[in-house]
């Protein structure tokens, strides 16, 4: 969203505006790109183009990642690490599939071509050359060394690739399994802090505050401009 701000000379609320600007359409001023203009008019974006002139479609499709990392650690603390390998890998899809999708469509890519896009490339290639062709910066070997390691113990799970024990190694394979469900989660909690990095200047906490802030603010209002029109009982 922010590829063409800096975004350390903004404030929260001003890169919230940019947002919500770019989620309907509407071109910010030439210019500075909106840099001050919320302290100088009460429309930020008072002389953009109009939304008919610049608008394209925008979806949004729900991930359910929070969901997905809520399930995944509920299997971890329960001990069932094979079961949280699952929504953690889930997960990790759905994070990598989102990022390419929108930082496609942000670069003028018609929708149906980035979704085609995701969905006949493989993984590797989806952190690898995709990745870097949509101008973010090359990911950390180790990283992608994590990924695919999750991804072959979700697949040796999904299609029943158990290789066959006695007790003894039933018990080593056991404590295996363990160690690469908390990596699981330790790559997940990787892939958080990167895009954190990558895309908002670590400033992520701080932007969802600003929007929770300002959607109980505009409720607030709407309630009580609401009460004012109420006749007088």
């Amino acid at each position: 969203m922010y590829e063409s701000l800096e975004v350390s000379q903004y404030t929260d609320e001003e890169l919230i505006d940019y947002s919500v600007a770019l989620a309907l359409g509407v071109a910010p001023p030439s210019g500075d790109q909106g840099h001050g203009s919320s302290a100088e008019t009460d429309d930020p974006y008072d002389g953009s183009a109009p939304p008919e002139e610049s608008s394209r479609d925008t979806v949004f499709t729900l991930t359910h990642q929070d969901d997905l990392i809520e399930e995944a650690d509920n299997f971890l603390d329960r001990g069932k690490h094979n079961l949280a390998i699952l929504p953690y890998a889930t997960w990790v899809e759905h994070w990598i599939n989102r990022i390419i999708l929108m930082r496609s469509i942000g670069e003028g890519t018609p929708q149906e071509l980035a979704t085609a896009l995701i969905r006949s490339c493989r993984l590797e290639l989806k952190f690898g050359r995709v990745w870097t062709s949509l101008g973010m910066p090359r990911f950390d070997k180790d990283l992608v060394r994590r990924v695919t390691r999750l991804m072959e113990a979700r697949n040796g799970f999904v299609h029943y690739k158990w290789p066959q024990h006695d007790q003894d190694a039933f018990d080593e394979d056991g404590e295996e399994t363990k160690k690469k469900a908390h990596e699981a989660k330790e790559t997940v909690g990787h892939l958080i802090t990167l895009e954190d990095k990558v895309f908002y200047g670590g400033r992520t906490e701080s932007l969802k505050r600003c929007i929770r802030e300002k959607c109980i603010e505009r409720q607030r209002a709407a309630r009580m401009l609401e009460e004012s029109e109420e006749p007088n009982s």
